[in-house]
């Protein structure tokens, strides 16, 4: 069991259920999250797939309001905001000029 005076070991690398127990959501959950897009794809690392840390605190960041890093928000390549000036600028200069 865990100690309550101090925090878990989050590994750099983490199977798909550690990444889950990080994110505390369930399989259907987490792998739904990750098909759209708003979590990061694993990586195939010899016969397991791993998910990284880092990229998970910056996905989470981001659903967070912390835009520091503009290349990483998913949104722009989502189908489901294609049509959105938010994540396409191009988009309101042809409004402006149409």
């Amino acid at each position: 069991m865990r100690n309550g005076d101090k925090l878990p070991y989050w590994p750099m690398m983490m199977l798909r259920k550690t990444a889950m127990a990080y994110c505390d959501m369930s399989e259907g959950a987490f792998m739904r999250e990750v098909a759209c897009g708003v979590f990061p794809e694993a990586v195939k690392l010899g016969a397991r797939y791993y998910w990284s840390r880092n990229e998970l605190d910056k996905a989470i960041d981001k659903l967070f309001g912390n835009h520091e890093i503009e290349e990483y928000d998913w949104r722009r390549n989502s189908p489901m905001y294609a049509n959105d000036p938010k994540y396409h600028p191009e988009l309101r200069d042809k409004k402006k000029g149409g």
